[in-house]
């Protein structure tokens, strides 16, 4: 009988580990993505860069906070999970950068919910749309 309940047991260990498999990924910063140029082809200033990232932060529902010139923190929460990114930047190129996270079975090994590698991308894109957005004064 206790032969059955360990193999049992032994199965539901091996069940939950392949499903938090399934959700994992590996973890990504997104490094030196290029700030666009006006058409013109001048660049934009730090301070349009800085508000460009504020409004692409907020855009997707991030809270952004300006920690020092050149340096945005942003967080998101999503029912129980909530995520920290550092967004250092130039008036030249941005990175995302991953701080912390709750409820997203970060490993310390560089492995997260994928979830999160979803989240990051979005705010790039985010960014970017409102990077353009300044390059061409719309």
């Amino acid at each position: 009988r206790n032969h059955i309940m360990i193999k049992n047991s032994l199965g539901l260990c091996l069940l939950a580990l392949v499903l938090t498999a399934c959700t994992s990924a590996p973890l990504h910063n997104m490094t030196g993505v290029a700030v666009p140029e006006k058409a013109d082809g001048e660049g934009l200033t730090l301070n349009q860069v800085k508000a460009a990232v504020m409004r692409g932060c907020v855009g997707k529902g991030w809270t952004p906070r300006v920690e020092e010139p050149g340096l945005i923190h942003c967080s998101i929460t999503v029912r129980t999970h909530s995520a920290e990114v550092a967004i250092p930047f130039t008036a030249s190129e941005y990175d995302i950068r991953y701080v912390d996270s709750v409820n997203l079975d970060a490993d310390g090994q560089g492995h997260i919910h994928r979830n999160y590698n979803n989240w990051v991308s979005n705010l790039s894109g985010s960014i970017q749309q409102e990077l353009l957005r300044q390059a061409y004064d719309l």
